[in-house]
């Protein structure tokens, strides 16, 4: 009997609990859904949809016209392709992301104080290749979610970019079919960087490889 009450208590402790997150753009599955498109409104499909933070403290408003340099410094939780098969949708269809099922983060899956996870913001950073790092055209979102302490309660993140304004980026529609049907859709759309900052950003990386060697 006192093997079956330990097992039980194990079962509810605070262990059990852990953080999920999700990203996900799929809400009605078809027109009216908020799809991932690249600078020319066109529906992403094989870019890098991401969900991550950054460092307590860190300036992400200053770091906007150098997104290499937010690259660099952003903490990705999970990485999903946007138009890659969903089944949630049955197939796979151009400008939707999605993962198929939650991850747990934190501290052996958990999130609990004084973790330093907790009170960190929520971003989702997309770029239009299979990673950010190799990607020419970004998204930047602030989700506008902070992440908590797990107990008493599991705590779910789900990252969509529907109603949002991007930080890099801009806001449009789509009128087509990507596969889910024919109508008009909303998209939040990558952006190229301007090319002062592209040199900057290469400028930078050759400094580094100078001073390595």
């Amino acid at each position: 009997m006192k093997k079956k009450i330990l097992l039980l208590l194990f079962a509810f402790s605070p262990l059990t609990f852990g953080a999920n997150v999700f990203i996900s753009n799929i809400v009605f599955a078809g027109p009216g859904d908020t799809l991932y498109a690249d600078s020319n409104g066109t529906p992403l499909n094989g870019g890098a949809v991401t969900l991550g933070y950054f460092a307590d403290g860190y300036d992400v408003m200053a770091g906007l016209g150098s997104p290499m340099t937010l690259v660099s410094d952003f903490n990705v939780i999970l990485t999903v392709l946007s138009g890659a098969f969903t089944s949630n949708l049955g197939g796979a269809f151009a400008g939707y992301a999605d993962t198929p099922m939650s991850t747990d983060f934190g501290t052996a899956g958990v999130i609990t104080s004084p973790d330093p996870l907790i009170g960190r913001s929520l971003y989702i950073f997309a770029g239009n290749q299979s990673t950010l790092g190799n990607s020419t055209q970004f998204l930047l979102l602030d989700l506008g979610i902070t992440l908590r302490d797990d107990v008493p309660t599991e705590q779910d993140y789900v990252g969509s970019p529907a109603g949002l304004s991007p930080l890099i980026g801009s806001t449009g529609t789509f009128v087509g079919n990507t596969g889910a049907g024919f109508g008009t859709y909303q998209t939040v759309q990558l952006a190229i960087p301007e090319p002062s900052t592209l040199l900057l950003t290469a400028l930078g990386a050759l400094a580094l490889l100078r001073r390595k060697r």
